[in-house]
């Protein structure tokens, strides 16, 4: 019997890290800082994707998209937009209602899941080739915008600090 091994190219494999890694930023986004952040990795999502039809229907999407610049209504618009982004093309759908329960929980740790999805989704990438030569380039940079995410969600909120 012959058993197929997944390729980090194939949308099997690389999709469910990306959503994954995307809503559970998306619901750690209470930061008034965050929108600027989520700006570029989103765009860098939409240089790296490894699917001409995905990166197209997700760059659609992000050209559309209106982060605003509070931290609940950046968390609230960011799970709206993740959830609605790829319905229909999910294998496994979520009630909106279940989001939270889902990807969200105690912050650092999820923000752990996230960075070691991220170098997960980078490794497996750089080590099958899985990115052609002229998107490859971006790849790097997209790490670094989602480790810059991953750090002004994990700072103390801004508009929480007391002034002295």
């Amino acid at each position: 019997m012959h058993v197929r091994r997944m390729s980090s190219a194939d949308k099997t494999w690389w999709g469910p890290r990306i959503w994954r890694l995307f809503h559970c930023l998306a619901e750690q986004s209470d930061r008034i800082d965050a929108a600027g952040a989520w700006r570029l990795a989103l765009q860098l999502t939409c240089d790296v994707l490894p699917c001409e039809r995905c990166r197209l229907h997700f760059l659609e999407k992000v050209r559309r998209l209106r982060i605003p610049t509070d931290g609940p209504n950046i968390q609230s618009t960011m799970r709206e937009f993740m959830w609605a982004s790829h319905q229909g093309t999910a294998v496994e759908q979520f009630p909106k209602e279940t989001l939270t329960d889902v990807y969200g929980g105690a912050r650092d740790a999820r923000l752990d899941e996230c960075r070691a999805l991220l170098e997960e989704i980078v490794a497996a990438w750089t080590r099958d080739n899985a990115l052609d030569r002229f998107r490859v380039v971006f790849l790097p940079k997209w790490r670094r915008a989602i480790l810059h995410l991953i750090h002004v969600l994990l700072l103390p909120d801004p508009a929480r600090i007391k002034r002295r």
